[in-house]
């Protein structure tokens, strides 16, 4: 497999040729220094960018590239056949064509042959694709989490007590939603005569080593919490004590996923990223997920290589993992963290 220099001598010396979008928008670029300068955009896309680009090979479509400078200029040019030759073609590519493109050769003309065509998936199913996992300390480091939903789980583990039942006035929620929770809740062990900010009422692993961090980014309002008893529930609201695992069978198919992408929509975020145990119901909730069809670039932050103890140390590493990102510590990651990048 070629190596990154000979990949970027080989964009170097192909300024000025034409190169196709993934949805076949033409463009050509020049080089400035050590960036690309595209014609159809003010963008410089630094060589490093490029390089980072370059590691995450196969390369599925610019989505996996969203915290990157210019991404569909990114992945044009790293999967054209012309520059990725033995390199990151993009995943699912027949040599000598150039994705997205309608099976175009590498210099714009057309293929003898029909182009190969991805499987379509079953009504109401995905396809599988295999995750793209990256150091968290690399994949995150461009992500705003002021700008960011910010997704986590619940616990377990819960604080008594609470203020005296009052009127939920501000949490607007779909009806469906607010149906489904009243069905669960009425199933559950629970005690709604006292209510906690969500954020507050959970106390495990997680919450005890997310600490500060927490309490700021609920103050900033782009912060939910994936609930066995409630769904989805802002961390700031009201919420009673329960006792209730979460179980996806109990909700409406496909309602929590559009309710996680509501909250982006409503907070103005094009970006999410959750923390959640790989094994949970959390990920699996999160990984089914339709992000990339609703343009939102998603990230979910897991921990790998822990054995003994793991039901303790993966949340205390997840807190920590929280923390790290949200106070721009990227160097500060515990061991084993990854950010899952959701299709």
């Amino acid at each position: 497999m070629a190596g990154f220099d000979e990949v970027w001598q080989r964009i170097v010396a192909l300024r000025g040729q034409t190169f196709y979008q993934k949805r076949g928008q033409p463009f050509t670029y020049s080089i400035s220094g050590n960036s690309v300068r595209p014609s159809t955009t003010n963008r410089q896309l630094p060589r490093a960018h490029f390089a980072r680009a370059f590691e995450r090979a196969p390369l599925d479509g610019p989505g996996q590239l969203q915290d990157l400078q210019g991404p569909s200029y990114l992945f044009a040019i790293l999967t054209d056949a012309r520059v990725a030759a033995d390199g990151p073609r993009a995943a699912g590519s027949r040599p000598g064509t150039m994705p997205g493109n309608g099976g175009r050769a590498g210099d714009g003309r057309p293929v003898v042959g029909p182009p190969a065509r991805p499987p379509v998936p079953a009504p109401g199913r995905r396809t599988e694709v295999s995750p793209v996992r990256l150091a968290a300390s690399s994949a995150l480091r461009q992500i705003d989490p002021r700008r960011t939903l910010l997704v986590l789980p619940c616990s377990a583990r819960k604080v008594r007590g609470g203020q005296p039942h009052g009127d939920a006035a501000g949490q607007e929620w779909p009806a469906a939603l607010l149906s489904a929770r009243e069905k669960v809740l009425a199933a559950a062990e629970t005690d709604v005569a006292r209510q906690l900010p969500a954020w507050r009422r959970y106390d495990g692993t997680f919450y005890q080593h997310a600490g500060t961090a927490l309490a700021s980014a609920v103050m900033a309002g782009n912060v939910v919490i994936i609930s066995g008893g409630y769904g989805v529930a802002r961390a700031h609201e009201l919420i009673g004590w329960y006792e209730k695992v979460l179980h996806l069978a109990d909700w409406p198919a496909g309602l929590l996923e559009s309710v996680l992408i509501g909250e982006a929509r409503r907070i103005g975020s094009d970006t999410v990223v959750a923390f959640a145990s790989a094994t949970t119901g959390y990920a699996q909730l999160l990984r089914r997920t339709r992000w990339r069809d609703a343009g939102l670039s998603a990230y979910l932050v897991t921990i790998t290589g822990v054995s003994a103890g793991a039901m303790v140390e993966v949340p205390r590493r997840l807190g920590l993992a929280f923390c790290a990102f949200c106070n721009h510590q990227h160097d500060s990651y515990p061991p084993g963290t990854i950010a899952e990048q959701l299709s």
